[in-house]
């Protein structure tokens, strides 16, 4: 009796297992699942075969007049269960790498327009316009919704910059060439920062001087063209030479300036500190310092689909910058105004327009990164 207790435990645990590993694989890597399950539904289609015929011939539109754009969902019937929508990725990924069709059109069910839409981010190659109109089918039939649709694709296809050749509102379209090019990083506004660390005298007194020699210099830089038009640039550079004993070449001032605040920062050696900082921010706030040993290893990291080396004592260097909550979520944003970053600003307006979205920049980029909003 205890045996065949056992058996029973140990078969339905290894079910629950299997079970468990096919919903992780699904969650990990929808794509992969799809092909993973093109042989089952393959076999359950032959067995099944009228019943897989009237889903399909259900969500595809029978009297699509125009071959080359494919059209779905006309009438209130699809299947928004996982197999429901993989079986609709598999369709529309077929149609994607069919040269004969121009692109698709999906009609969805307002109430899942959102859920399904992030589903075929992650499961379809959009190579070629989708469009996807979230309908409330109490309103008759999408027919009207659709042939604005196929409009937009046409046109789409002719590269016009035509004001008719703009998505009618309420739909949605997938990410274009353009965005496909920056990896689909909604906003080009961005730029990698380095910030050099450096060491700090183990002696109080040299850490207060090198500190004194910081600041004046950054003050002169950061009042250059003030004091430039005052008249008294000259003067201030002289007493910053006096301060620090040193000439400053007057061919290339600004940046000899530069470069002798970089030397200051660099002065002290490794086996004469305890503690490394960017002496920028020390300047401002005392406490943000690290320990030495802080960043003599580092570890592996998982940061959104890669992995990137971090300090080792990462929880220390954290808490010297954000304090001991750094846990917690902070909204704020920062950024350079540098005419770089014009005509991507004028891109990204383009592609907001695009995807049917009504606010501002700042609006579409605080939707996307929230994750209300999916392009």
């Amino acid at each position: 009796m205890i045996n065949k207790k056992c058996c029973i435990i140990a078969m339905v645990s290894l079910m629950s297992i299997l079970t468990l590993t096919g919903c992780s694989t699904m969650l990990k890597n929808p794509m992969k699942y799809i092909l993973s399950q093109d042989e089952t539904r393959q076999d359950n289609a032959d067995k099944d075969n009228e019943t897989t015929s009237e889903t399909v011939d259900d969500n595809k539109d029978d009297s699509n007049s125009e071959p080359d754009i494919r059209v779905y969902g006309t009438e209130d019937n699809t299947d928004y269960s996982i197999d429901g929508m993989l079986a609709i990725a598999k369709d529309i990924n077929s149609d994607m790498n069919n040269k004969d069709v121009k692109g698709v059109v999906l009609v969805l069910n307002k109430k899942y327009s959102e859920d399904v839409r992030f589903f075929l981010s992650l499961t379809v190659k959009d190579d070629k316009p989708l469009v996807i109109i979230p309908y409330d089918y109490n309103n008759g039939s999408p027919d009207y919704k659709v042939a604005q649709a196929k409009k937009y694709i046409d046109k789409e296809l002719d590269k016009t910059d035509n004001a008719d050749n703009q998505l009618p509102e309420g739909f949605l379209v997938n990410v274009n060439d353009y965005m496909k090019y920056f990896h689909g990083f909604p906003y080009q506004r961005a730029g990698i920062d380095i910030f050099p660390l450096d060491y700090i005298p183990v002696e109080a007194k040299l850490a207060d001087i090198q500190k004194i020699m910081m600041i004046q210099g950054m003050n002169l830089l950061e009042n250059w063209t003030t004091l430039e038009k005052a008249g008294k640039l000259e003067e201030s550079l002289q007493e910053y030479e006096k301060l620090c004993n040193v000439r400053i070449d007057r061919q290339n001032t600004k940046n000899g300036l530069w470069k002798l605040t970089d030397a200051i920062a660099s002065c002290c050696h490794k086996e004469e500190a305890e503690y490394i900082t960017n002496y920028i921010y020390w300047i401002e706030k005392e406490s943000y310092k690290m320990k030495k040993e802080c960043y003599d290893e580092a570890v592996m990291l998982q940061f959104e689909n890669i992995q990137i080396p971090v300090p080792a004592m990462y929880d220390e260097v954290l808490r010297a910058e954000y304090g001991g909550d750094y846990m917690t979520p902070v909204q704020g944003a920062a950024d350079h105004d540098y005419p770089f970053y014009g005509h991507m600003e004028g891109e990204l307006k383009k592609q907001i327009k695009a995807v049917g979205f009504d606010g501002s920049v700042e609006e579409f980029c605080q939707e996307v990164s929230s994750g209300r909003l999916w392009v």
